[in-house]
């Protein structure tokens, strides 16, 4: 399961209380990256800055795809 709402102002302990259940977790800077490994969680932390996915006029499946895809995640 990936979570793409990691936020600037989690803690170590917010991220192992809170997303320690996910499989990939998108972070926006490098902060992010070491706050994760500094959680102690086993997850895979991709450094992907801000997902675009309001900006798009209409949510379709071929746009998240092309989306995920662009930043090397599986859209299934």
């Amino acid at each position: 399961m990936v979570f793409t709402g990691a936020n600037a102002t989690q803690t170590a302990k917010q991220i192992r209380d809170d997303d320690a259940h996910f499989g990939v977790l998108c972070v926006i800077g490098p902060r992010m990256v070491r706050a994760v490994v500094n959680s102690g969680i086993q997850v895979e932390a991709i450094q992907s800055a801000y997902f675009t996915f309001l900006a798009f006029p209409n949510s379709t499946d071929e746009l998240r795809t092309n989306l995920l895809q662009g930043i090397g995640l599986d859209s299934r």
